[in-house]
């Protein structure tokens, strides 16, 4: 869904992208600082455990997939755009995406059981957009399902905002409600991909 608009997004980004670029800041080096700001995530709600402020955890998810969202601009704005750099941004998202649920299952907002199939579930709509597209038999997948990894870690977020505000039955209801989608996106994708291939 959001990836219909981040041409629109890209936009209005035009000109952090000159300003970055002004300052020598490269894609990679955006690439590079979400992974570390992920890995202090962790480290710091591995040693504080539930008593991680949660302000800060909120920050900490923000910035690293605003970081996601600007190495990826920024590499088209000043055409430094490649297959290592796309391939470094898939890589990384996926470490990200563990780090963000184990954090928040270190800090008291979800089982790890429950971070667990999440985790299944977020790598199976990644994996199978990855997969396809691999074939190279031109099967775009952007934009089937509605839980994409931006949607994915809004909800996820809003559901840990009103956790923290103790709205805790909303929240999880929101949760439960994440994981349903991001599976139903996951078999979404499944049956497009196999009724595209008998195509091809």
């Amino acid at each position: 869904m959001l990836s219909k608009i981040k041409p629109l997004l890209n936009k209005y980004f035009q000109g952090v992208f000159k300003l970055l670029a002004s300052l020598g800041i490269t894609p990679n080096m955006l690439t590079f600082t979400s992974l570390a700001v992920s890995l202090l995530l962790l480290s710091l709600v591995f040693v504080k455990r539930e008593n991680t402020p949660p302000l800060l955890v909120i920050a900490l998810i923000f910035i690293v997939n605003l970081l996601d969202f600007l190495d990826g601009g920024l590499a088209r704005y000043v055409g430094q755009s490649s297959s290592v750099g796309a391939f470094l941004d898939s890589t990384f998202d996926r470490v990200a995406d563990a780090i963000v649920l184990v954090s928040l299952a270190y800090c008291g907002f979800i089982s790890f059981e429950e971070a667990y199939i999440s985790l299944v579930g977020f790598y199976l709509v990644s994996y199978s957009r990855a997969r396809a597209e691999g074939l190279k038999r031109d099967i775009k997948l952007a934009g089937v399902g509605l839980m994409e990894r931006a949607e994915r870690i809004l909800v996820l977020l809003l559901s840990y905002i009103l956790y923290v505000i103790n709205l805790k039955f909303i929240s999880k209801a929101v949760f439960y409600t994440l994981i349903v989608l991001v599976y139903m996106t996951a078999l979404e994708r499944i049956l497009v991909i196999v009724k595209r291939l008998r195509k091809t």
